[in-house]
């Protein structure tokens, strides 16, 4: 039973290598500076979080000229909501927070934003990044 169970752990093991060198593999394979866009959706219910994270997912992007936001923007009014109105690679959906249906909605808005874009990344809007992410 002691080597059966060895050989399971050992397979197990094997096939966790095998996953994580696919992933390096396709992750290296990928021309990051290419045209590969990130579309990044964010649903930001009056978070005052939104423009930090934004900001320092720019700051310590490798390739921040490859993100593409799409943004739902359920705001009150001490938020600067039109910060990235001039930026095309902001697309922000602007709600007072009044009008707002709740999260799925939200991120339905945030899909709506979506123009083809390679890769696609939903996050909260209260996040920070490791340095060359």
């Amino acid at each position: 039973m002691n080597k059966l169970n060895n050989k399971l752990e050992l397979n197990q093991v094997l096939t966790k290598l095998q996953d994580l060198l696919l992933i390096h593999l396709l992750v290296e394979s990928v021309d990051w500076e290419e045209e590969n866009k990130i579309f990044v959706q964010i649903a930001s219910y009056r978070d005052p979080q939104l423009v930090p994270t934004i900001q320092d997912m720019l700051k310590k992007a490798k390739y921040p000229n490859n993100l593409i936001f799409g943004i739902c923007w359920q705001y009150d009014e001490s938020e600067p909501v039109d910060m990235f109105d001039d930026n095309p690679n902001f697309r922000v959906a602007k709600y007072h927070y009044s009008e707002s249906q709740g999260l799925g909605w939200a991120r339905h808005i945030t899909n709506t934003l979506y123009s083809g874009e390679t890769y696609t990344l939903q996050i909260d809007s209260h996040h920070r990044f490791v340095q060359d992410w």
